[in-house]
């Protein structure tokens, strides 16, 4: 049980991890969002998937509090059980278990809606130049250039996601559906296949979040997706 007083942060890194101690219950926040017992993770460097099976102190660590433990997908990948030093945190296959701390060795999580707009409406252009002819009061005409920025290029990138209707969003690490409850239902009207496959989606209520607010969604992939059943 979650303890309901207002949390104070205790410990916190560049990396976007805080970790947050009522007394007895601690929480472990990694990318925006608290880290729970059946969320899918991947690896910094290489890109190894497991399951978060602990969240939570750890005996004899150094520092004891902010340890997340996982159970690999690949076999032999882990060190233990779910067992150190006498104390069982969990419970997995032999050698497909570890201890670890999500800002050293976890990539944040990544939602629908960014890897979307990252991949089809890049952020990367955050102005532009655009040139319209004009005429002077002689009437002699020249061109005069204008800066679209903020609002104005944020409009126009968005309209762009309104005509997609094909979507691969492949190894993206997508967890969850959207930042803003609603954006997907508002820009993603034509849609009509997805592809998401090798992503970090862990039960059906994830992909339900996003398939629900896609109208006209006729396909959708999602191998490689280690969906618990409902």
């Amino acid at each position: 049980i979650w303890n309901e007083r207002e949390p104070t942060p205790q410990r916190s890194d560049r990396q976007g991890v805080s970790v947050l101690i009522f007394g007895p219950v601690m929480s472990v926040m990694f990318g925006g969002r608290q880290v729970e017992v059946g969320d899918r993770v991947q690896t910094l460097v290489d890109g190894h998937k497991a399951t978060v099976r602990y969240v939570g102190n750890v005996t004899g660590a150094n520092p004891p509090e902010g340890w997340v433990g996982v159970e690999w997908d690949a076999e032999g990948r882990g060190k233990h059980d779910g067992e150190a030093k006498g104390t069982r945190y969990f419970t997995c296959p032999p050698g497909m278990g570890s201890f670890v701390r999500p800002e050293a060795m976890l990539a944040p999580p990544v939602s629908f809606q960014d890897a979307l707009v990252g991949k089809y409406a890049s952020l990367d252009a955050a102005s532009a130049d655009i040139s319209m002819p004009m005429r002077e009061a002689s009437g002699r005409a020249q061109a005069v250039n204008f800066e679209l920025v903020g609002n104005t290029r944020e409009v126009e990138r968005m309209a762009k996601l309104d005509k997609l209707e094909v979507l691969t969003l492949l190894a993206l690490r997508i967890a969850h559906a959207e930042n803003e409850p609603g954006w997907i239902k508002a820009h993603c009207t034509s849609v009509r296949s997805v592809e998401l496959d090798d992503n970090l989606l862990r039960d059906w209520q994830a992909v339900a979040d996003i398939a629900g607010q896609l109208p006209a969604l006729e396909v959708l992939s999602l191998s490689g997706n280690r969906l618990t059943p409902p």
